[in-house]
């Protein structure tokens, strides 16, 4: 704080101590940056606070199109729907490459009437194939009461369930 003898008496304007010096150039300094780095850059921020908005305006939309929401169809979906309407079921495990394969026989269907036996750890069964005694995998169960261990061929499981195999 400026006290009365800190001011020149002719004009009473305070008198700045040597110890302001420093932050008048300071001062100086700070608006001859702002002047001449941080004002071109202010348009800079712009547009590129306007591109980033129009990018995730763009994910956004293309997020939630119709097209991007509906389930990818297979060429196999029909079959697979015809065998679990037929009440087959297929039992496996997420970490069993015979189940891997045996999937991508229908393409990777979600219409296929898949149950997944392995917990989470793979430590143990779950409940439902400990109580469909499933012992294997694959293991197709058929609405007969029959049952296939294995990965079986699309012609096997079409002759079974009466269903028509898709022709591509």
């Amino acid at each position: 704080m400026l006290n009365q003898s800190d001011r020149d008496n002719s004009n009473n304007t305070p008198i700045k101590p040597a110890s302001c010096a420093g932050f008048i150039v300071l001062n100086t300094f700070i608006h001859a940056v702002s002047r001449d780095i941080l004002e071109p850059m202010k348009s800079t921020y712009w547009y590129v606070l306007l591109g980033i908005a129009v990018i995730v305006v763009l994910i956004f939309v293309r997020n939630n199109s119709e097209s991007s929401t509906a389930a990818a169809v297979t060429p196999y979906d029909g079959f697979a729907q015809c065998i679990a309407d037929a009440g087959a079921k297929f039992y496996g495990a997420y970490w069993c490459p015979h189940c891997q394969d045996q999937k991508k026989l229908f393409k990777n269907s979600k219409k296929l009437p898949y149950v997944e036996c392995s917990t989470a750890n793979q430590q143990a069964q779950t409940q439902v194939c400990i109580d469909a005694k499933v012992t294997g995998y694959p293991t197709w169960d058929f609405a007969d009461g029959t049952r296939m261990d294995g990965q079986q061929t699309l012609e096997a499981l079409a002759e079974k369930t009466n269903c028509v195999l898709p022709t591509l």
